[in-house]
């Protein structure tokens, strides 16, 4: 019976992971390795909840990487695929310490949802990281800027307000 119960435990261990692994297959972009598009979306979704039912301070800040079009036109999608994975480490390793989750929005679109920031706290973040940005060399282009909204969730919003407004 103990090692009945044992296998049963170790089985249950290992779906978990499996699980898990696949959960994160499933939210992740798989070029860049952040949220995709619809985990980000589900954050916002919950972001607005958590504002409704505990008052919660959340913000959301969209990062745009400018001209991008014109990086692929002139070095390549592959390139541009290099700058994309380049850019969403960047923003992943510089949000690291703040309780922050960044997606891919789409293309070269950027979606973060701050939790716990109010738009001031938001804005100084932001245009530190923007600063970040438009001082990184990035492969084979070297350097590039991007266009930054912010918000914060406001009483009466839900996703579709607040996404609208960033």
């Amino acid at each position: 019976f103990v090692f009945m119960v044992q296998n049963i435990h170790e089985d249950s261990i290992k779906l978990f992971d499996t699980l898990k692994k696949y959960e994160d297959l499933a939210s992740k972009d798989p070029l860049t390795s952040i949220y995709n598009h619809g985990r980000i979306e589900t954050e916002i979704t919950n972001a607005v909840e958590l504002f409704k039912s505990k008052g919660e301070k959340v913000s959301l800040m969209m990062l745009d990487i400018d001209y991008f079009k014109t990086v692929n036109d002139k070095f390549g999608h592959a390139v541009g695929d290099i700058v994309l994975k380049q850019f969403a480490k960047l923003i992943r390793d510089y949000l690291e310490p703040y309780d922050i989750k960044a997606g891919r929005w789409g293309g070269e679109e950027f979606v973060c949802v701050c939790y716990g920031k109010d738009l001031e706290e938001i804005k100084e973040l932001a245009e530190k990281l923007r600063e970040r940005i438009a001082q990184e060399s990035f492969e084979k282009i070297g350097s590039l800027t991007c266009s930054l909204g912010l918000t914060e969730i406001h009483e009466g919003d839900n996703s579709a307000t607040i996404f609208d407004r960033v």
